[in-house]
């Protein structure tokens, strides 16, 4: 799961340059693999970010160790980011109904930071890296949705 996450990560990194030079198919690439990246966390948000591999997903037992206030806590983080995701890609290739999407998910994603700041300092027995997986996933894309934020609002166009 870990290899897709990066490897859609950097198929986006490349069309977004290849959309930026104007380069064929650079937008349709990027849009495509930014769907996939939003759609695998919208997904696999549970299983992913509880480390259960993929052939465990449909077995009861892999789920009995997670508590249900992760379990519920993986679910939403994963909408939020695909939700923020889907802005990003909605902003950046000026779609209607970007920054709606964007501000929904940034003000979810920041209201989830406290409460993961203060689990991963309280959990002494919990040596898992749940929380900072977690962390590791939200700050770039608060950043970058913060970013559109501020373009958008300051210019009222999106010049990336």
């Amino acid at each position: 799961m870990k290899k897709t996450e990066t490897y859609l990560i950097i198929v986006i990194l490349v069309s977004y340059v290849a959309h930026i030079l104007n380069i064929q198919m650079g937008s349709e690439v990027f849009g495509l693999s930014t769907f996939g990246l939003g759609s695998f966390y919208l997904i696999f948000g549970l299983v992913f970010f509880n480390n259960i591999p993929l052939k465990g997903v449909f077995k009861k037992s892999s789920y009995v160790d997670i508590s249900f206030g992760k379990k519920v806590g993986s679910i939403g983080l994963g909408f939020g980011l695909s939700i923020a995701i889907y802005g990003s890609l909605f902003m950046l290739l000026k779609l209607p109904g970007g920054l709606e999407l964007i501000i929904i998910s940034t003000t979810t994603l920041f209201s989830a930071i406290p409460v993961l700041l203060f689990k991963l300092i309280s959990k002494e027995q919990d040596k898992s890296t749940f929380y900072t997986k977690i962390l590791f996933r939200i700050i770039p894309i608060l950043l970058l949705s913060t970013y559109l934020i501020y373009t958008v609002w300051i210019s009222k166009d999106i010049v990336i």
